[in-house]
């Protein structure tokens, strides 16, 4: 197995355990709080996918929250200056 495709796989399957994780641990606070657990775990996997990234590149979240804005919030001049 080449050693791109091996980091690829792992760096999925980091990112994939931070969502499924953080997902399963907020619908058992869900539980314990009486709110609706498949609600909670939804809106908590969304908002964890940038976490998520971060954890597996080890990279600093500043720089993945400039991304975020340059591609999600159409902010193309802070993108192109990182």
């Amino acid at each position: 197995m080449s050693s791109f495709y091996s980091s690829v796989v792992q760096n999925f399957l980091i990112a994939f355990g931070v969502v499924i994780g953080a997902s399963l641990f907020s619908g058992l606070g869900a539980l314990m709080t009486n709110a609706p657990p498949l609600k909670v775990m939804t809106d908590v996997a969304g908002s964890i996918k940038l976490w998520a990234i971060a954890a597996s590149l080890g990279g600093t979240f500043t720089s993945f929250v400039v991304i975020e804005k340059g591609l999600f919030e159409g902010e193309i001049k802070t993108l192109i200056k990182q």
